[in-house]
């Protein structure tokens, strides 16, 4: 049997032994087989091509240019032409991290391959034809900032990123050599340059090398993870020599108001190739974000200057959780007695009391709103979450000075929340949990498409097409409703009923089956289609009857996106528009 480089990476052979029933030896004459199995592994030595990489240098300082070099040659040791290289670097601590490892191409496609027949349909993995609509998500990155001060901080780092390269269109010329620039970060560590090639002729391999980022003289910032109003702390230093001359260092703290310093500058003398460590005591003053930059100017004894300065930020926070005591109370006339401040927490606690009187109860939600615009984002949930306070910012950061967010910082977030969601929107018009997600979901679809109406409303740019699809697939999903008797099931359509009236779409015959199902739905269900009757404008007797009851079900069951707390809060939104002033306000 003749072995070809497409049998690769192996192959089976098989052997079958028949026997008929007349040759039989048994008593019973009945006919047999027998059949066994090997694997052959086939191995094509041209397939492998040798992948040298390496810097021009083999460090370099922060903000130089970092020329790469690399050659490919095939199995013969010929010169590999026109094969494509992914070239890139990234700082090893980060890949040690995950115990990263260099990419081999070559053993990947020639695992072998168990005895099976599949037969396989691309069309689901391809790319889409407009590039825009293409979205790659990061949910982490790293970044540095600074800005100029005294002399000693010129040259300031704060450029700290973990990939600084990445190209993977690089492409060998006639002699398999290829070249690449960037320029280095400020990151003074090890960076990991990585190369994997790969030629038309399904030949693959892969190389490494390393190169450091340093700079004669180099001060390193020892940062606390986080501090608090009254810490003293002891900031460290670290001043590395790594020239072949003693010399005096002076070493600059530059802090900003948040903090005080016992003192801002020291002079030191340092050996050839010696690190020392300056130590100098702070005291947090205030809360909020600081930024601490220290800065050294080595003079070596021949005259010589060299200096270096880096810059780190770190949140101040309080020493114990901020005490809060809410108050509220219904005046009637013109004036009106509020109640005392009585918490003996307060009373008998030291420090700084802040009394804010407001007439609305939006003002009990200060810390609240402020931490919901920093809400993380990434699935169709957070996405929502995370988009639906910035659409009450400008009508709130008029009464709520942590609100005072300017018109574009609130474009620029729910123009972003609206490209992420519809990001998710799959083939029949529904979103998917993730980015570019396949399976639509209904309550995902519904409650995203809520944040996509209440956008609209307000004049932000909603793709008409898409919306129209989406609204259209939460109406499709609305069939089946009066033979769905279960609650959960019932839950998803009150919150699409919703969107759909809030898109000016509504469905009433819905809101009217739904209501007559009351019984298996939960507060917050029957809150929604309350909602959802007032938003289209439907009879009050209909939100009446669906508003009747406990605020919170006794036998509440928490489900994977509800809770007691949001269940109140519904009932509260929908009792705000049915009417203002009723009990069950205040309640």
């Amino acid at each position: 049997v003749p072995i070809a480089a497409t049998d690769g990476p192996n192959i089976f052979v098989s052997v079958m032994l028949l026997r008929g029933a007349n040759d039989s030896p048994r008593k019973i004459k009945t006919p047999e087989y027998r059949i066994g199995y090997a694997s052959l592994k086939i191995a094509e030595p041209k397939n492998k091509l040798t992948v040298v990489v390496k810097p021009a240098q083999p460090s370099a300082k922060p903000g130089d240019a970092v020329q790469l070099e690399a050659e490919v040659k095939d199995s013969a040791g010929k010169p590999a032409a026109d094969a494509e290289l992914v070239l890139y670097a990234v700082d090893e601590g980060v890949l040690s991290l995950t115990a990263y490892e260099t990419p081999d191409p070559l053993t990947f496609f020639n695992q072998p391959r168990g005895l099976s027949v599949s037969t396989y349909l691309t069309l689901p993995t391809l790319l889409k034809e407009d590039a825009p609509e293409s979205d790659f998500a990061n949910k982490g990155y790293l970044v540095g900032d600074g800005k100029g001060g005294p002399a000693m901080l010129d040259g300031l780092r704060t450029n700290f990123i973990a990939t600084p390269f990445w190209n993977a269109t690089v492409r060998t010329d006639a002699q398999g050599r290829a070249r690449a620039e960037f320029k280095a970060p400020d990151s003074l560590t090890r960076y990991r340059v990585i190369a994997v090639a790969a030629t038309k002729q399904s030949q693959f391999g892969a190389a490494e090398s390393a190169f450091e980022i340093n700079k004669s003289i180099m001060i390193e910032s020892a940062m606390p993870a986080f501090a608090n109003v009254g810490d003293k702390l002891v900031l460290r230093a670290v001043v590395h020599n790594t020239t072949d001359t003693a010399g005096k260092a002076d070493v600059l703290l530059e802090v900003d108001e948040r903090v005080r310093a016992a003192e801002k500058t020291r002079q030191i003398t340092v050996a050839p190739h010696q690190s020392l460590a300056i130590d100098i005591p702070i005291e947090v003053l205030a809360t909020g974000e600081s930024q601490w930059k220290w800065g050294v100017k080595f003079v070596a004894a021949d005259g010589t200057e060299l200096r270096d300065a880096v810059a780190a930020k770190i949140e101040l926070g309080h020493p114990a959780p901020l005490i809060r005591q809410v108050e509220t109370k219904r005046i009637e006339g013109e004036s009106g007695e509020l109640l005392r401040v009585n918490d003996p927490q307060i009373i008998e606690g030291t420090g700084e009391v802040t009394v804010n009187l407001s007439n609305t109860r939006v003002g009990e939600l200060r810390e609240s709103l402020r931490q919901l615009l920093h809400y993380p984002y990434g699935c169709v949930e957070q996405t929502t979450s995370s988009m639906l306070p910035w659409l009450t910012v400008r009508d709130l950061r008029a009464t709520l000075p942590e609100l005072a967010k300017s018109d574009e910082e609130i474009a620029k977030a729910v123009n972003g929340g609206i490209a992420l969601l519809l990001s998710m929107q799959t083939g029949g018009g529904g979103l998917s949990y993730w980015p570019r997600g396949r399976e639509p979901m209904l309550w995902g679809s519904a409650y995203g498409g809520l944040g996509l109406a209440l956008a609209k409303k307000q004049g932000y740019a909603v793709p008409e097409a898409e919306f129209k699809r989406l609204m259209k697939y939460l109406s499709d999903q609305l069939r089946g409703t009066a033979a769905d008797s279960t609650g959960y099931g019932l839950s998803d359509r009150c919150l699409a009923v919703y969107t759909l009236a809030i898109a000016d779409a509504a469905e009433p015959a819905y809101h009217v089956l739904l209501n007559q199902k009351r019984a298996q739905l939960s507060a917050e269900d029957r809150a929604l289609v309350a909602l959802a009757v007032l938003e289209s404008q439907g009879p009050k007797d209909l939100v009446d009857q669906l508003l009747a009851g406990p605020s919170i079900d006794p036998g509440y069951i928490e489900q994977w996106f509800g809770s007691i707390t949001r269940e109140n809060a519904l009932q509260l939104l929908a009792w705000t528009q049915r009417d203002s002033h009723a009990p069950r306000v205040d309640q």
